[in-house]
């Protein structure tokens, strides 16, 4: 009996921890002793003692016991960085077969471990092998005891470090460029934080300076300078990008990292969620490009919340706009809420200009006044057609729409997401043109009876009450729809800015299930949301429309309307008119806004910003010189009535008109107005002020303002494209931050009651956790657990939401788009190469599939001649067996086609998963008990056992798959690869070189004679002759040179990312 086994008898619970920290201890030793069994182990052992006696064998001893066991057994290589023994891990690394990126009961890997401890060398080695450098700590089992020490959620290895202080390995984890902007949610705050805010709190919590922790802080903050200004570390990212499997998920955390590195490699993920047809153009991982967690989450945002002082990288960040897909989700967001809100949002605010400006021409007036009725008509007329229009809006919610559409189609409205309808976007679009009509054709068949017979005859009898009636009722409507409008920026505010803590001021702490009604930036409690930081982003006041909104939101709410109520306010009459009049001059130009929508006119927005700076750079100057002008007349003529100088504010309006051409020339003239005017020194002085001002301000100023004014116009026109669909996507994305979690999935998913369903060939139920694999482990399970594994995107909701909207997956013809001609020849290239492959995928599928029907097919033929059914069993494995491989062709038919180089290792991945089933269909006839009867009359009808028409099918699939794969290998091998190419380079290389030297020694030999005067008088008339195709050669030279650098330079570039 070993010594650890009498201590677990014993039931020293301290001393047994103790011992199995030991690295040493062999826990699973076994105990062959005289009244053991061969091969009992400890675990085993207590077990039996504990059935036995229960105060020997003590329950919480064996679970400590079997746990270690376990632990040894699942995670060989924590458990040896967790006992300090990193020769054995060194060891254990080169034959150990779990997965670097396995996590433990902790949810820690062993890059984190390593990282943690602060082993350098490890952490080099695991990254050499792979191991995933930005892998987040997932949530651990709620069963499992653990503790996550610090409370911060998804750490990765980089955080693990940093917060523990260890310089070296900071450095090598950046150097291998590990991601910084990811952002970790504490626990306590539910707020999320940077790894700089995590290590700056830490230094801030402590009474000393930790000198470790400032020298990793200092490397973070040298490392993002250097990354947002090193084109070596965008060709790194760009390199890393290219070596991406073909057929990786669209990972939203990367790409908004990519992005901000150089937004021309944002068109390296979208080009991997395009599937060209040859008239039409599919889509693939379009939902997570939409943003389907949240909108902090979505390409779109990403896109637009770029900021940058240099103007090519902002221009580079707009251009991504006109991206195919990023032009698809624009109008998915439109289709699905944008349009809808837009029209509600444009038709409130209708109402509220009309009332505003109706409500400031009835201030003051008389009870008499003939126009009011007029007025009051105009207004009535507003409100039915913009609650007309609201109503008939709510029409273009997902399923109404589509309900709509399919009445036009067949005549029906049920709901069945999975119903195929040819041309449905015309069909939406036909059902649009008829709501429209029905608003045109509505509001004058509603308002014709109000104004016409009921409208005079309330006004009749009413007498002066209809007047104070109308203007309660206005200055009521004005009241709610300003109210509508502020609630509305309060939710754009709280959407941008993620504020949780108001919810806090109001109602405390809420649980998870109350954040539904939330903003999804704040309902999500996702570390991948930028939403909730503890730096929160005041990003809304940035805009200077939306600062004047609240201000002119407030004044109408606080000050106007009450005022036209009948609240005292210490305000004259004529001044709330002015504040009216101004208020109406606001809302009106704030109109303006609503042009972003038009394609045709969107980017007149972003130019006017322009123009506007453009004038306010020019009033920085102009001012200058008005106010040296204004005193100057002011010192000359305040003395003097009638000269319009008296007073500084009317010299400053004199003098600010002559801007405008308008000269005050009377003083000049023959009977001056001012007696100074008489004496000659004054009078010559004045008129050379005022031809200095003219000239300064009329001929110098006011063009240097037209020339910078017509340039910016000229660069508006040249991007106004790319302005106005960037001006279309912020109207959009402004929209869609006012939404909550429920009101997104509403858009989202059509269903969420249902169970998953499949539409073509496309699973459409959206799982908010990973769970494919692109490789099979042919020791796995036929029925594998979920993955607790996180992805760096973060995205784990782990519930099924419901059935995706079908035009995710719609199609869309290449006419219907704007591609542009970076896409075009992306689309091209793609083009041939989905062709072969889907090709291949085709027979292969038929092939399989026919194989198996085969089998199907001859045991029905064998039942059809026998009472009772034979081979049931075998018949449904069969079934069961053609079910999950046409699965597997399905998921393998989604995912992007590899390169030429890649398809042979595709076809090699599908076939071991193809060949992982039919083995498992071979076991599972082979433990079936066979009747001999049955067995002799299925080889009667077909002359062969159904064993060997199994094995057979087994045969051909796999030679079919052998044929594909081979064929494959040829063409990749036939392909040059990089040596041939570069070989071929170098040689044309040297032969141009030789020829062009040789020519120049030529050259160099004919000048020659003719400087040393050997030949006669007509080679010298030859001599500039010669210069010139010497140097005509010598050109042709250089711009060959450069070719065949940049051809050397992009092959090595491919190569290296093939390689990696």
């Amino acid at each position: 009996m070993s010594g650890f086994l009498m201590v677990c008898r014993n039931g020293d619970f301290t001393l047994i921890r103790d011992m199995m920290e030991h690295p040493k201890l062999k826990v699973n030793q076994e105990n062959n002793g005289p009244k053991q069994q061969p091969g009992a182990t400890h675990a085993r052992k207590l077990s039996k003692d504990g059935d036995r006696s229960p105060t020997k064998g003590n329950d919480a001893i064996r679970t400590l016991v079997e746990n270690e066991v376990r632990k040894r057994a699942e995670f060989p290589l924590h458990c040896w960085l967790e006992y300090r023994k990193l020769d054995k891990f060194h060891d254990a690394l080169q034959t150990v077969t779990v997965s670097l990126d396995l996590t433990d009961q902790n949810g820690k890997t062993v890059l984190m471990m390593a990282a943690e401890a602060g082993w350098v060398d490890i952490v080099r080695v695991l990254l050499q092998r792979g191991a995933e450098i930005d892998f987040q700590q997932p949530e651990v089992e709620p069963d499992l005891p653990t503790l996550l020490g610090d409370g911060i959620k998804g750490k990765t290895a980089l955080v693990f470090a940093g917060l523990n202080g260890h310089c070296a390995v900071v450095d090598v984890l950046l150097s291998h460029l590990a991601d910084m902007d990811i952002m970790y949610m504490n626990e306590a705050d539910k707020l999320e934080y940077s790894i700089r805010d995590l290590i700056q709190d830490k230094l801030d919590a402590t009474n000393t300076v930790d000198s470790s922790l400032v020298k990793c802080l200092e490397l973070l903050e040298k490392e993002a300078v250097y990354r947002a200004s090193s084109s070596v570390y965008v060709e790194k990212l760009r390199s890393k990008l290219h070596a991406m499997a073909d057929d990786a998920p669209f990972d939203e955390s990367l790409f908004r990292r990519a992005i901000n590195t150089d937004p021309s490699l944002g068109r390296l993920f979208l080009n991997d969620c395009l599937h060209p047809d040859r008239h039409e153009l599919g889509f693939s991982k379009l939902e997570i490009v939409y943003g389907v967690n949240n909108v902090h989450t979505s390409a779109l945002y990403s896109i637009l919340r770029l900021d940058s002082p240099n103007p090519d990288y902002m221009f580079r960040a707009k251009k991504l706009l006109e991206h195919v897909v990023m032009q698809r989700v624009l109008h998915l967001k439109w289709e699905f809420f944008a349009q809808r809100m837009f029209i509600e949002q444009l038709l409130i605010y209708i109402v509220l200009i009309a009332s505003m400006t109706i409500s400031v021409t009835l201030h003051g007036s008389s009870p008499t006044n003939e126009l009011v009725p007029m007025e009051v008509a105009v207004w009535l007329t507003v409100i039915v057609f913009a609650c007309l229009g609201f109503s008939v809006a709510q029409m273009l919610h997902p399923k109404p729409l589509w309900r709509f559409a399919r009445c036009l189609y067949d005549g029906q409205v049920q709901f069945d997401p999975r119903l195929n309808i040819p041309n449905l976007a015309l069909l939406k679009l036909r059902a649009k043109w008829i709501m429209a009509g029905v608003v045109v054709v509505g509001t004058p068949a509603l308002t014709a009876p109000m104004v016409l017979w009921v409208l005079p005859r309330v006004a009749s009898v009413a007498g002066d009450a209809f007047t104070l009636g109308a203007k309660i009722a206005i200055n009521i409507v004005l009241w709610i729809t300003t109210g509508y409008f502020l609630v509305l920026e309060w939710k754009e505010f709280r959407g941008e800015s993620g504020l949780t803590w108001v919810y806090r001021w109001f109602g405390g702490s809420k649980s998870t299930s109350d954040y539904d009604d939330l903003p999804t930036s704040v309902a999500s409690i996702e570390p991948s949301s930028s939403a909730m930081t503890a730096k929160t982003s005041w990003k809304y006041f940035e805009s200077a429309v939306n600062r004047w909104q609240i201000v002119a939101y407030a004044v109408v709410l606080g000050v106007y309307v009450p005022y036209e109520l009948g609240a005292s306010m210490f305000i004259p009459e004529h001044a709330m008119l002015c504040i009216g009049c101004t208020l109406t001059l606001v809302l009106w130009i704030l109109s303006l806004q609503y042009f972003a929508v038009f394609r045709t006119g969107g980017y007149l927005l972003p130019m006017m910003s322009g123009i506007l700076q453009d004038v306010w750079n020019f009033l920085s100057i102009f001012m200058v010189v008005q106010c040296a002008i204004t005193c100057a007349f002011y010192q000359l003529f305040h003395g003097y009535d009638d000269s319009g100088y008296e007073t500084l504010w009317q010299a400053f309006t004199t003098t600010f008109f002559v801007l405008f051409g308008q000269f005050n020339t009377n003083m000049w003239t023959h009977d001056p107005l001012v007696p100074a005017m008489a004496d000659p020194v004054v009078n010559a002085f004045s008129m050379a002020l005022l031809l200095f001002h003219a000239t300064t301000v009329s001929v110098l100023l006011v063009n240097v303002l037209l020339a910078t004014m017509n340039r910016t116009v000229d660069r508006g026109l040249d991007l106004s494209k790319t302005e106005a669909l960037w001006s279309y996507a912020e109207c959009i994305l402004r929209m869609e931050v006012t939404f909550t979690s429920h009101q997104r999935d509403r858009v989202i998913f059509l269903d969420t009651s249902g169970p998953p369903q499949t539409m073509g060939r496309r699973h459409i139920t959206v799982w908010r956790q990973s769970t494919t694999h692109s490789s099979l482990d042919e020791s796995a399970p036929l029925v594998a657990k979920l993955s607790r594994r996180g992805v760096s995107s973060f995205r784990q909701r782990a519930e099924v939401i419901g059935v995706l909207n079908p035009a995710f997956d719609e199609t869309v013809p290449k006419a219907a788009l704007s591609i542009g001609e970076e896409d075009a020849q992306v689309i091209k290239g793609l083009e041939e190469t989905i062709k072969d492959w889907d090709t291949a995928l085709d027979e292969l599928h038929t092939t399989t599939i026919g194989e198996l029907e085969k089998v199907r097919t001859s045991i029905k033929h064998t039942n059809h001649f026998t009472k009772t059914a034979m081979f049931t069993e075998e018949l449904e494995y069969l079934t069961r067996t053609k079910r999950k491989i046409a699965d597997i062709f399905a998921d393998a038919t989604k995912k992007r086609a590899p390169e030429s180089m890649d398809k042979a290792k595709r076809i090699h991945e599908l076939d071991k998963r193809v060949q992982h089933e039919m083995a498992d269909l071979v076991n599972q006839h082979a433990k079936v008990v066979q009747n001999v009867s049955s067995v002799m009359f299925y080889q009667i009808v077909h002359g062969i056992k159904l064993t060997d028409a199994v094995a057979r099918c087994v045969r051909t699939i796999q030679t079919s798959f052998v044929a594909v794969k081979d064929k494959f290998t040829r063409e990749a091998m036939e392909e040059p690869t990089l040596s041939d190419v570069q070989r071929s380079t170098e040689a044309r290389l040297d032969t141009i070189i030789h020829s062009v030297r040789s020519h120049s020694l030529v050259l160099k030999s004919v000048a020659d004679k003719v400087d040393g005067g050997s030949v006669d008088a007509k080679l010298m008339a030859m001599r500039d002759e010669l210069a010139s195709m010497k140097a005509e050669m010598n050109a042709q030279q250089a711009k060959m040179q450069l070719q065949l650098d940049l051809i050397v330079r992009l092959l090595s570039e491919s190569s290296r990312a093939a390689i990696e």
